[in-house]
Protein backbone atom coordinates (compact mmCIF):
# COMPACT_ATOMS: atom_id res chain seq x y z
CA UNK A 1 0.00 0.00 0.00
CA UNK A 2 2.81 2.30 0.75
CA UNK A 3 4.17 1.52 -2.61
CA UNK A 4 0.92 2.45 -4.39
CA UNK A 5 0.65 5.65 -2.35
CA UNK A 6 4.19 6.58 -3.36
CA UNK A 7 3.36 5.93 -7.03
CA UNK A 8 0.23 8.07 -6.79
CA UNK A 9 2.20 10.78 -5.03
CA UNK A 10 4.91 10.71 -7.74
CA UNK A 11 2.24 10.79 -10.44
CA UNK A 12 0.58 13.83 -8.83
CA UNK A 13 3.94 15.58 -8.46
CA UNK A 14 4.80 14.90 -12.11
CA UNK A 15 1.39 16.12 -13.20
CA UNK A 16 1.88 19.29 -11.13
CA UNK A 17 5.19 19.88 -12.91
CA UNK A 18 3.54 19.33 -16.29
CA UNK A 19 0.65 21.61 -15.34
CA UNK A 20 3.09 24.29 -14.13
CA UNK A 21 5.09 23.98 -17.36
CA UNK A 22 1.87 24.14 -19.41
CA UNK A 23 0.65 27.21 -17.49
CA UNK A 24 4.07 28.81 -17.95
CA UNK A 25 3.97 28.09 -21.72
CA UNK A 26 0.44 29.50 -21.99
CA UNK A 27 1.57 32.67 -20.18
CA UNK A 28 4.56 33.08 -22.50
CA UNK A 29 2.48 32.55 -25.65
CA UNK A 30 -0.31 34.84 -24.37
CA UNK A 31 2.24 37.51 -23.42
CA UNK A 32 3.78 37.33 -26.88
CA UNK A 33 0.37 37.76 -28.54
CA UNK A 34 -0.41 40.73 -26.30
CA UNK A 35 3.02 42.27 -27.03
CA UNK A 36 2.60 41.65 -30.77
CA UNK A 37 -0.88 43.20 -30.74
CA UNK A 38 0.40 46.30 -28.91
CA UNK A 39 3.37 46.55 -31.27
CA UNK A 40 1.13 46.31 -34.35
CA UNK A 41 -1.31 48.89 -32.92
CA UNK A 42 1.58 51.26 -32.19
CA UNK A 43 2.92 50.82 -35.72
CA UNK A 44 -0.53 51.55 -37.16
CA UNK A 45 -0.83 54.64 -34.94
CA UNK A 46 2.63 55.87 -36.03
CA UNK A 47 1.67 55.38 -39.68
CA UNK A 48 -1.56 57.34 -39.15
CA UNK A 49 0.39 60.13 -37.44
CA UNK A 50 2.94 60.15 -40.28
CA UNK A 51 0.16 60.36 -42.85
CA UNK A 52 -1.49 63.19 -40.88
CA UNK A 53 1.87 64.98 -40.53
CA UNK A 54 2.54 64.62 -44.26
CA UNK A 55 -0.89 66.05 -45.00
CA UNK A 56 -0.31 68.95 -42.58
CA UNK A 57 3.15 69.60 -44.05
CA UNK A 58 1.71 69.61 -47.55
CA UNK A 59 -1.02 72.05 -46.46
CA UNK A 60 1.55 74.25 -44.70
CA UNK A 61 3.76 74.30 -47.79
CA UNK A 62 0.79 75.26 -49.96
CA UNK A 63 -0.17 78.07 -47.57
CA UNK A 64 3.44 79.27 -47.35
CA UNK A 65 3.76 79.33 -51.14
CA UNK A 66 0.47 81.20 -51.43
CA UNK A 67 1.58 83.81 -48.87
CA UNK A 68 4.99 84.14 -50.55
CA UNK A 69 3.39 84.64 -53.98
CA UNK A 70 0.98 87.24 -52.58
CA UNK A 71 3.87 89.04 -50.89
CA UNK A 72 5.91 89.08 -54.10
CA UNK A 73 2.96 90.50 -56.04
CA UNK A 74 2.27 93.17 -53.41
CA UNK A 75 5.93 94.12 -52.95
CA UNK A 76 6.39 94.38 -56.73
CA UNK A 77 3.35 96.65 -56.96
CA UNK A 78 4.63 98.74 -54.04
CA UNK A 79 8.12 98.90 -55.56
CA UNK A 80 6.70 100.00 -58.91
CA UNK A 81 4.61 102.67 -57.17
CA UNK A 82 7.62 103.87 -55.17
CA UNK A 83 9.72 104.03 -58.34
CA UNK A 84 7.00 106.08 -60.04
CA UNK A 85 6.83 108.39 -57.03
CA UNK A 86 10.61 108.75 -56.97
CA UNK A 87 10.67 109.52 -60.69
CA UNK A 88 8.05 112.20 -60.15
CA UNK A 89 10.29 113.96 -57.62
CA UNK A 90 13.03 115.27 -59.84
CA UNK A 91 16.46 116.40 -58.73
CA UNK A 92 17.20 119.57 -60.62
CA UNK A 93 20.45 121.14 -59.52
CA UNK A 94 23.35 120.85 -57.18
CA UNK A 95 24.96 123.98 -55.92
CA UNK A 96 28.10 123.97 -53.87
CA UNK A 97 28.88 126.89 -51.64
CA UNK A 98 32.07 127.08 -49.74
CA UNK A 99 31.43 128.38 -46.26
CA UNK A 100 34.29 130.12 -44.55
CA UNK A 101 37.30 127.90 -44.00
CA UNK A 102 37.24 128.65 -40.32
CA UNK A 103 34.09 126.56 -40.03
CA UNK A 104 35.73 123.74 -42.01
CA UNK A 105 32.60 122.77 -43.98
CA UNK A 106 31.25 122.95 -47.50
CA UNK A 107 27.56 123.65 -47.93
CA UNK A 108 25.78 121.54 -50.54
CA UNK A 109 22.40 122.70 -51.81
CA UNK A 110 20.14 120.34 -53.74
CA UNK A 111 17.06 121.64 -55.55
CA UNK A 112 14.17 119.25 -56.17
CA UNK A 113 10.90 119.72 -58.02
CA UNK A 114 7.69 117.76 -57.48
CA UNK A 115 6.12 116.55 -60.75
CA UNK A 116 3.52 114.41 -59.00
CA UNK A 117 0.06 115.89 -58.59
CA UNK A 118 0.15 115.07 -54.87
CA UNK A 119 2.02 117.09 -52.27
CA UNK A 120 5.24 115.45 -51.08
CA UNK A 121 5.38 115.36 -47.27
CA UNK A 122 8.61 113.39 -46.87
CA UNK A 123 11.64 112.92 -49.08
CA UNK A 124 14.89 111.08 -48.52
CA UNK A 125 17.81 111.78 -50.85
CA UNK A 126 21.23 110.13 -50.82
CA UNK A 127 24.28 112.09 -51.91
CA UNK A 128 27.38 110.10 -52.87
CA UNK A 129 30.65 111.99 -53.06
CA UNK A 130 33.04 110.36 -55.54
CA UNK A 131 36.73 110.77 -56.23
CA UNK A 132 38.40 110.95 -59.65
CA UNK A 133 38.21 107.12 -59.96
CA UNK A 134 34.43 107.33 -59.51
CA UNK A 135 34.63 105.53 -56.15
CA UNK A 136 32.36 106.67 -53.35
CA UNK A 137 34.45 108.27 -50.63
CA UNK A 138 31.57 109.57 -48.51
CA UNK A 139 27.79 109.43 -48.44
CA UNK A 140 25.28 111.78 -46.94
CA UNK A 141 21.52 111.44 -46.58
CA UNK A 142 19.18 114.40 -46.65
CA UNK A 143 15.76 113.89 -45.09
CA UNK A 144 13.19 116.61 -45.63
CA UNK A 145 9.73 116.70 -44.05
CA UNK A 146 8.64 120.01 -45.53
CA UNK A 147 5.69 119.89 -47.92
CA UNK A 148 6.64 120.23 -51.59
CA UNK A 149 3.60 121.24 -53.64
CA UNK A 150 2.90 120.11 -57.20
CA UNK A 151 5.41 121.69 -59.63
CA UNK A 152 7.06 123.53 -56.74
CA UNK A 153 10.81 123.61 -56.15
CA UNK A 154 12.45 122.95 -52.82
CA UNK A 155 16.09 123.62 -51.93
CA UNK A 156 17.63 121.21 -49.44
CA UNK A 157 20.91 122.04 -47.72
CA UNK A 158 23.54 119.87 -46.05
CA UNK A 159 27.12 120.34 -44.94
CA UNK A 160 30.18 118.15 -45.33
CA UNK A 161 33.65 118.63 -43.87
CA UNK A 162 36.11 120.37 -46.17
CA UNK A 163 38.48 117.43 -45.57
CA UNK A 164 36.37 115.36 -47.97
CA UNK A 165 38.13 115.74 -51.32
CA UNK A 166 35.54 114.78 -53.91
CA UNK A 167 35.36 115.34 -57.63
CA UNK A 168 31.68 114.66 -58.36
CA UNK A 169 28.42 114.28 -56.49
CA UNK A 170 25.98 111.55 -57.42
CA UNK A 171 22.50 111.55 -55.93
CA UNK A 172 19.33 109.50 -55.85
CA UNK A 173 15.87 109.89 -54.38
CA UNK A 174 15.46 106.93 -52.06
CA UNK A 175 12.02 107.44 -50.55
CA UNK A 176 9.01 109.72 -51.00
CA UNK A 177 5.75 109.97 -49.03
CA UNK A 178 2.58 111.88 -49.76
Amino acid sequence: MKDSLAKIKNLIIRRKKVVVVLIFMICIIGGYFIYDNIRINNAIQRNREQINNDKKNRELKEEFNKITDDYKKESKAETDKLNDDINNLSLLTYDEKEISHSNGYYEIQVTVENYNEKDVTYSKINLNFKDENNKIIQSKTIIDTNVIKYKAKQTLTTKIPDTVKYKTIDSEVVNVRY
